[in-house]
Parts: C-alpha cells; sequence; structure tokens
C-alpha cells in the first residue's frame, strides 16, 4: 500500500476526527492512484498511521479521501497486521480484513438492542460505523446493500460474501443509487447480485414495532425502508394512547408522506378509528396490503395526490382531524437552501393547523440534515401564531399548543453526538387545546 504524509493543517484535521480530506491535506500527492485505491496516512509528527482511500476523480473535492480508523494495537490485532513497515501491506488483504471487522463490529453493536436480533434493522449506517458511503439493510427475506464510494466499492464482493455468510436465509442484493454513483465515478453494475437482475422477483418484508409490512419492487425508494423513525413511531403510539379520550376522541386520523403506512398504521393501533394516507407516490397498492397484513381493512384510505393540494381541499371542505402525522422528505440538500426549506416547513404547518380540532394530536417529522430541531419547533409555532395573528384560531379550534415529546434517529443509526453530520433526524410531538 502507498503511504502519504499528511501535511500539517491535513494532521490536525484528522486527530480532530475529520473524515474528508482535500489534496491540500497531503504532502506530495501524486496523480496516478487507482480510483479508490486504500492508502496508509501518516501523521509524521504524532507518529500515527490512519487507513483511508482516494479517488481523485470524484465528483465532490470533500470526498477526494476518506478516512476510515487510525491504526492503533486495537486494530492491528483485529486486522491481524504485523510488524511496522504499513507500505509493504497488501491492499487486497487489508481491504477484506478490514471490511469484516468494520461490518461485524457494527452488527455487535446494533445487538446491544436486544429487540433488534429477530427484527429489521439498518446493519451498516456510512461514516458512523467508520465505512463511508455503505448503507445495508437487514429485511425478514432480504438483505439490500448500497454503496455510493469507490473504496468501498472496489470490495463489494467481499462485501457481499461476508453478509451471506452472517444472513445465510437472507439473499443479498446490490440496491445502487444511480445518481450518487455518477456523482463520485462510480460505475452503473449489472451483475448477478444487481437487485435489478435477480431471479425471483419477490418483494420486501419487513417487521418493525410489532407490525409486518411488505413493500412492492416497484415502488421501493433510497434503500427500501425509512427504519430511523422506528422509536420514535413507537413513543408516538405509546403517547397517543396515555391521552385521555374525553379530550381527543382519536376519531379521524391522517397520514401525510406515508410512503408504506408506517406512521398511519401506529395511529389506528393507538385507537385512531380511520386514517386517511396521503402521498404523491403509486401507494395505495401497498398501502392497502399492510392495512390487511396488519387486520386493518376497511380502516384507512390511500389518496394519491399532491400532499398542499389535499391540505387545501380538507380547509375548504372544513373538515378536521384529531391527529396527524407529518414526515415529508427533505426540503434541502445544502445549507444554502436552510432558509427555502423552513419556509417550506412553514407553508405546510399552516395548512395543517387549518384542518386539526380543538383538541388534537400533532406529530411532525424532518430529515433535513440543516434544519435543526429548534428550526422545526420554530416553524411549528411561528405558523401557528401567524394564524392566531390572522384571528384564524376559530379555524384551527385551538388556542395553545404544547410540545410534549421530541426524538431523533434510533440506535441502529448511531451517531455519536447532536453535532454530529450524520445526525439529521428531528421528531416533534405537540398536543392542540382550547
Amino acid at each position: 500500500m502507498k503511504v502519504v504524509n499528511l501535511s500539517r493543517n491535513g494532521a490536525v484535521k484528522v486527530r480532530r476526527d475529520v473524515k474528508n480530506l482535500l489534496e491540500a491535506d497531503c504532502e506530495l500527492l501524486p496523480k496516478s492512484f487507482i480510483p479508490g485505491e486504500w492508502i496508509v496516512l501518516s501523521d509524521q509528527k504524532e507518529k500515527a498511521a490512519y487507513l483511508a482511500y482516494i479517488n481523485l476523480n470524484a465528483d465532490n473535492e470533500q470526498s477526494m479521501i476518506r478516512v476510515l480508523s487510525k491504526i492503533d494495537g486495537y486494530i492491528r490485532e483485529k486486522m491481524h497486521l504485523q510488524g511496522s513497515d504499513l507500505g509493504s501491506l497488501k491492499e487486497n488483504e487489508i481491504g477484506e480484513n478490514y471490511l469484516k471487522f468494520a461490518i461485524n463490529a457494527a452488527i455487535k453493536r446494533r445487538n446491544f438492542f436486544g429487540e433488534f436480533e429477530d427484527d429489521c434493522m439498518r446493519l451498516v449506517y456510512g461514516d458512523a460505523d467508520k465505512l463511508p458511503g455503505l448503507v445495508i439493510d437487514k429485511y425478514c427475506n432480504i438483505i439490500l446493500v448500497q454503496i455510493n464510494t469507490e473504496g468501498i466499492d472496489r470490495h463489494r464482493n467481499i462485501i457481499q460474501k461476508t453478509m451471506a455468510l452472517l444472513y445465510p436465509e437472507n439473499a443479498v442484493y446490490f440496491l445502487d443509487n444511480a445518481e450518487e454513483r455518477v456523482k463520485n465515478g462510480l460505475p452503473i453494475w449489472n451483475d448477478e447480485y444487481s437487485w435489478q437482475n435477480r431471479v425471483s422477483k419477490q418483494h420486501i418484508m419487513l417487521k418493525e414495532n410489532g407490525f409486518k409490512i411488505i413493500i412492492d419492487e416497484a415502488v421501493i425508494q433510497k434503500v427500501g425502508y425509512y427504519y430511523d423513525h422506528r422509536y420514535n413511531r413507537h413513543k408516538f403510539e405509546n403517547m397517543v394512547k396515555k391521552i385521555s379520550r374525553k379530550k381527543i376522541k382519536c376519531a379521524k386520523g391522517l397520514d401525510l408522506f406515508t410512503y408504506a403506512g408506517s406512521w398511519g398504521m401506529h395511529q389506528l393501533r393507538a385507537g385512531v378509528s380511520h386514517v386517511d394516507f396521503v402521498d404523491q407516490g403509486k401507494f395505495s397498492a401497498v398501502v392497502e396490503q399492510n392495512l390487511m397484513l396488519n387486520r386493518y381493512e376497511g380502516k384507512g384510505i390511500f389518496y394519491r395526490t399532491d400532499v398542499y393540494d389535499f391540505l387545501d381541499r380538507r380547509i375548504e371542505e372544513k373538515l378536521k382531524y384529531d391527529v396527524i402525522t407529518s414526515d415529508p422528505p427533505a426540503f434541502a440538500k445544502t445549507v444554502r437552501n436552510k432558509e427555502k426549506a423552513i419556509n417550506g416547513y412553514l407553508k405546510l404547518y399552516e395548512k395543517i393547523f387549518q384542518i386539526l380540532e380543538s383538541n388534537a394530536v400533532l406529530a411532525v417529522c424532518s430529515c433535513t440534515n440543516y434544519v435543526s430541531l429548534e428550526d422545526l419547533d420554530f416553524a411549528v409555532n411561528e405558523a401557528f401564531r401567524r394564524l392566531k395573528a390572522r384571528d384564524m384560531v376559530s379555524s384551527t379550534g385551538a388556542n395553545s399548543i404544547q410540545l410534549v415529546d421530541i426524538g431523533m434517529e434510533g440506535p441502529d443509526h448511531p451517531i455519536a453526538s447532536l453535532g454530529d453530520k450524520t445526525h439529521y433526524l428531528k421528531y416533534l410531538l405537540y398536543i392542540l387545546s382550547e
């Protein structure tokens, strides 16, 4: 393996646990690297070394060098590294050993939480598991793998074999994101392990919080399912159950941006009599199938339409709901669009408040990385304040709102701190009262 010396600034970055490095962070960086080639980064001042890989062809400059791990005594032991001459290491052997070690460590981390062992979950979550660009999700019947960085992609056969060995009863497929792969200079694979080439056209089958969920192959989003809100959905359901039925009727619920219907089914199990499921995607058959699978036939209707248009129609019809969940896709992919995202949430919540009963429950979510928990809370309260300022309290039926619960990613989406870049998910639960 090639050894690259870190510059003074590069060494400082790595010591501060920065994972993405630029060309300027290294001394005399050659141009002859194979895309995704694994290298050793050397911090000469501290006599420290780090395992990394490099891709000079990546469209995103910040992804040029991805730091995996410090090569300390623990890593040496786990990867069976001998001697002090790191330059003599063989890349294929190191890549195989590291991937096996890191994947097993990620799964062991999930096993701290007993309910994950027989359930479905995210097994590997990119940088959070020291495997940048790698996401692995476990379902009842299959394992879906997504790779978005060249350094990991060079060893995709090792990942396939490792997962097949760990979960022999699950078929292992790669569900690659073409857009992300092109952006990072990655090839589009079309082999026997590609999801689109599988012989058996089975659907995704999973379990979450006691629910059985099936997602048709034709409507799969991202890596198939959004496990990140598992704990929040569980908390939400329990909170709705605890609320006095004298104050919250729980007769009619609404699940906005529903996808497979998860939030709405948690509403039904919490005691809501009927739920309207709304999404602009082709999820009618999926939602109806999941309602039937969990014995809620006839208790929900799917509306395929734009959420904002649906809310406008409900406002015009003066139709109100007792419980609403709103879990939209990300409103901004860059920090430059943060203000636009907050305005989008404001617009959304102003419409939602106008169709809530005087005593109601509202759960709002955001997966927009650059919108903080405080930003989301501001959008909710500001939307309610604007309605009151326009003397529209009578239309909302409520005079005050109370924040009663907050949440973030579940433990199968590990984060080190609230300032961690992998921390993106927000959940807030409000009660409206007269």
